[in-house]
């Protein structure tokens, strides 16, 4: 179980924040929440929802595990 630092706060993102965080287009970034390869995130109020910074550091860090090495990394 991870354990979040009293340091940092929370933090929490729009749909366009997580696009930008991720460097994806918006279109895109909806496209894998509908392909759950991100969360619906977090419904705040009835149109707004957010994603937490910890979850998209986590999905950079998924990705860059299952993404193949480019030919030129050689």
């Amino acid at each position: 179980m991870k354990v979040r630092s009293q340091v940092y706060p929370l933090r929490y993102f729009s749909a366009k924040e997580c696009a930008q965080f991720l460097g994806i287009g918006r279109s895109t970034f909806w496209s894998w929440v509908k392909q759950g390869k991100v969360s619906p995130g977090v419904l705040f109020s009835a149109r707004v929802r957010r994603w937490s910074e910890e979850e998209l550091r986590e999905l950079i860090e998924k990705r860059k595990q299952s993404t193949p090495p480019l030919a030129a990394d050689f």
